[in-house]
């Protein structure tokens, strides 16, 4: 049994998770928002502590859906390359923290200010 800790995969695989962080924020963000459009032109309000729920929700649940799909195609042998667990975890908080203090952001007033 090998375990060996590969700094080289190690960094790979930051950089593999920063890039589907990033795709998956386009795959889910934008059709999210087109439903929410059409919610509010429905006529139900659904604003969550100012506009911050709304951005914080968003931001998080792309993420954790798009490597909830990776990881269930990783665990049934359909996508053969193992994530690094701890650069997937890293990368995890990292980009939750980001979207979090941006979504406070644009609650907040963002480019307006």
């Amino acid at each position: 049994m090998n375990n060996k800790f590969n700094f080289a995969k190690f960094i790979l695989d930051c950089f593999a998770c920063c890039g589907l962080t990033i795709i998956s924020y386009f795959i889910f963000f934008l059709p999210i928002i087109y439903l929410i459009r059409f919610i509010y032109l429905i006529g139900i309000n659904m604003d969550i502590l100012n506009g911050f729920g709304d951005y914080a929700l968003l931001f998080t649940l792309c993420h954790i859906t798009f490597f909830t799909i990776w990881f269930l195609l990783e665990k049934r042998n359909i996508i053969k390359y193992k994530i690094h667990k701890l650069s997937f975890w890293i990368v995890f908080a990292f980009a939750n923290s980001f979207w979090w203090y941006l979504a406070y952001w644009l609650a907040n007033g963002g480019f307006h200010k």
